[in-house]
């Protein structure tokens, strides 16, 4: 899937609105698409700090988790909110959880899994928790 514009606007000729454009250019990274670009105002948000903040995260969370060797799986998710995943299975796994809230990610291993969260306002993870893995792992957001 290949996106050519991310539009944030809710109808044709509205102006912007920049948590629209920049959940709809997260959801394209965790969806898989080949590639995604912030359409110019008024019914995007261009080349705009938010964006500019988003793209040096988004190259921050690429440098450390590899997508290119994972797939989408929301068959792994189990939210009674919006939950994105992608996943090496067995070896590593990503979610996105636009709204926050808790989440149950199914796992094919057992032991013990770091869970990290990153800050895509500052490009950064933070080490949350360390816990124990049976098949499941259940997730808060911050």
């Amino acid at each position: 899937m290949n996106n050519v514009k991310t539009y944030g606007a809710p109808r044709p000729r509205e102006p912007a609105i920049p948590a629209l454009n920049l959940d709809r250019f997260w959801k394209c990274v965790f969806a898989g698409c080949a590639s995604a670009s912030f359409h110019r105002p008024p019914t995007g948000i261009g080349l705009s700090s938010p964006t500019q903040t988003a793209i040096r995260a988004a190259r921050a969370f690429t440098s450390s988790f590899d997508i290119f060797s994972s797939e989408p799986r929301p068959d792994l998710v189990d939210s009674p909110h919006e939950a994105y995943c992608l996943a090496k299975p067995g070896e590593a796994y990503a979610l996105y959880l636009p709204g926050g809230g808790r989440v149950e990610l199914g796992v094919d291993c057992w032991g013990s899994a770091e869970c990290l969260w990153f800050n895509p306002e500052k490009s950064s993870f933070t080490v949350k928790e360390v816990q124990r893995v049976s098949g499941e792992v259940r997730l808060r957001a911050p």
